[in-house]
């Protein structure tokens, strides 16, 4: 799992109400959105921490499924 290397894309967009959206279209279901811009942006690491090592995992265990 360590080693494994990943690259992240990350697509921010100002909302109609002031706020701000973040999601990624390459990690599946990375989607924050909030009305307070810096507490979006004070939630990105944190989220990141939890959803990308299962992402690591997830993608290791298809390519043992597919080399199975």
């Amino acid at each position: 799992m360590y080693g494994e290397r990943m690259k992240l894309e990350l697509i921010f967009k100002r909302r109609k109400d002031g706020g701000l959206r973040v999601w990624s279209p390459t990690l599946h279901g990375f989607v924050l959105s909030s009305k307070n811009p810096f507490s979006l942006l004070a939630d990105i690491k944190p989220t990141l921490e939890v959803m990308v090592p299962v992402a690591i995992q997830v993608a290791a265990r298809r390519k043992a499924t597919a080399n199975a």
